[in-house]
């Protein structure tokens, strides 16, 4: 069984993507490939296949596959396409069971202990997010995002316009509708440490399927850790420590600091906005020497304020005559 997760990214890779691909060069069995512009000197393992393109490119291999003028201004707007990849990019993927997409700011755990595959041969899509789906790799499944949602040709709408539409994922007129509407099998599981990026302090960010929404775990006091290239979360309550794995751990919107200089500790530490060197065990009688909460959220007014520019640029489409495109 082969995967390959792609990523087209284009402008500078979060500034700690080696430490990124570090956690990729633990998972052997997973390839990836990277289609991008930025040409700095990272430390690629051998499972990353790389090819360097220009945005003006990439926009012009999507724009091929589609009779219609399409809408692909900014990176940004990739996202809304990634339940074509499997069309547009069937030139890399040929010797590949399954293909899918991924983002670039997280830290990889083991894949061995969550990708079972006599589990995910059964189904046709795995997982349901942005930051990580896979898709078997048939000619059918690969363009089953052409197919109408309430008669309506919605991927048309959402490759036709400037804003992002999340087409591939929730459950609000996306592929995943497509795939439910139609029975198609789909592995709905929870696998990420996906951090909330409204909050400074670590909250984990869980999507209920039945409210199409998002919610807080409520659980504040814990820890997150990549040990010998597993993703950990450490939770202390009532005295004890509860220790749980996730495939990866999801740092959407954060700022990171990282200097590790390109050599890596087999134990990371990952607080609030840095990676340190974890020496030692968690444990009871430490906990408290690494869990150190902020007081004001930063992060809070950052992404509101990136939020309220973007739909102030694009005001049509949250408040005008475009609104419920």
């Amino acid at each position: 069984m082969k995967i390959v997760l792609i990523l087209p990214y284009f402008g500078k890779f979060p500034n700690y993507f080696n430490l990124h691909l570090n956690t990729i060069k633990s998972n052997k069995n997973i390839h990836w490939l990277l289609i991008t512009d930025d040409k700095t000197n990272y430390i690629y393992p051998e499972n990353v296949t790389l090819i360097y393109k220009t945005f003006q490119e990439i926009q012009e291999q999507f724009q091929f596959n589609f009779d219609f003028k399409i809408s692909l201004e900014t990176p940004f707007k990739l996202c809304d396409f990634r339940p074509s990849f499997g069309l547009v990019f069937q030139e890399y993927i040929k010797e590949y069971d399954f293909w899918g997409h991924c983002d670039p700011d997280i830290l990889w755990g083991k894949f061995d202990n969550f990708i079972f595959i006599d589990v995910i041969n059964n189904y046709d899509k795995v997982f349901t997010f942005g930051h990580l789906t896979l898709y078997k790799n048939e000619e059918k499944n690969n363009v089953r995002f052409l197919e109408k949602i309430n008669n309506q040709e919605r991927y048309k709408t959402v490759f036709t316009h400037p804003i992002g539409f999340a087409f591939d994922e929730k459950f609000n007129k996306s592929i995943n509708i497509i795939f439910k509407n139609n029975n198609y099998s789909m592995l709905l599981q929870n696998v990420a440490a996906d951090i909330d990026s409204y909050h400074t302090n670590f909250r984990l960010s869980i999507y209920n399927y039945e409210t199409n929404n998002y919610y807080f775990d409520g659980i504040k006091k814990q820890l997150f850790t990549w040990e010998d290239g597993s993703i950990f979360r450490y939770i202390f309550n009532n005295n004890t420590i509860e220790k749980q794995e996730f495939l990866y751990i999801h740092l959407q919107k954060r700022t990171m600091i990282e200097n590790f200089k390109d050599v890596f500790p087999n134990r990371i530490l990952i607080s609030q906005n840095e990676f340190l060197p974890l020496n030692e065990e968690i444990t009871i009688a430490n906990f408290n020497k690494f869990y150190k909460p902020k007081w004001y959220n930063k992060q809070f007014l950052k992404v509101k304020w990136n939020s309220l520019k973007y739909k102030l640029k694009h005001k049509n489409y949250f408040y005008g005559e475009n609104k419920n495109i």
